[in-house]
């Protein structure tokens, strides 16, 4: 992404990925991050889902690629030596309620906000955006960012149309307009199984999820 569109994607070496349709020729750990063997099907479907692993600094299990037989993950997060001890989670409900209700003065490298007063100049008022802000007891101050360049622009204009067709499939009670959201998706590139992938997931959820239908079906 740097060496194309001269910014760099933040946070996360390997999230921008799950956005961009050539990402995956750059991910080392793709493979890795959600071992399963194929021979023994589907653990969707099949058996125990395998533990996806967002950080390679995981340690290794004691038999790394285990048999025919064994669903389970490649990698597993080593525990803290001491089990009874509290550590953060490095989420930040934390300090932005110590900010609101508590006084103290917290800088935020993101938070996620409506664009209003175009936070991120070029995209819709009404999207949600990640900023860096400060928080304290008299609220939340976002960091407005600078304009950018057409490229990187042109593919966050594209992730909100698609949020915006997903409100606006579940308001309509639409698979045809939640179809038109997965064909705008960069990583689709097939009709075919984006009608296939909803119809299944409808069956598969559907005591979850809203009764969407196909439009004259």
């Amino acid at each position: 992404m740097f060496r194309a569109f001269g910014l760099y994607p933040s946070p996360g070496a390997n999230h921008i990925g799950e956005y961009i349709r050539w990402a995956p020729e750059f991910l080392a750990s793709d493979r890795l991050q959600y071992f399963y063997d194929p021979r023994e099907k589907d653990p969707w479907k099949n058996g125990p889902v395998p533990t996806f692993v967002y950080n390679l600094d995981a340690r290794p299990t004691e038999t790394p690629l285990q048999p025919a037989g064994h669903l389970q993950a490649l990698y597993q997060v080593r525990p803290p030596e001491d089990p009874e001890a509290i550590l953060p989670s490095g989420e930040l409900a934390i300090p932005i309620i110590e900010g609101l209700a508590g006084g103290a003065t917290h800088h935020l490298a993101a938070v996620n906000i409506p664009n209003r007063g175009a936070l991120v100049p070029g995209l819709p008022e009404n999207a949600v955006v990640e900023v860096p802000a400060t928080v304290d007891s008299t609220g939340l101050h976002p960091l407005a960012a600078p304009a950018l360049p057409e490229g990187p622009l042109a593919l966050l204009r594209t992730q909100c149309s698609i949020h915006q067709l997903l409100v606006d499939a579940y308001r309509r009670n639409s698979r045809d307009v939640l179809l038109q959201a997965m064909l705008l998706d960069p990583m689709v590139n097939s009709y075919p199984n984006a009608v296939h992938v909803i119809d299944e997931m409808f069956t598969l959820q559907e005591k979850v999820l809203p009764p969407l239908r196909w439009e004259g079906a």
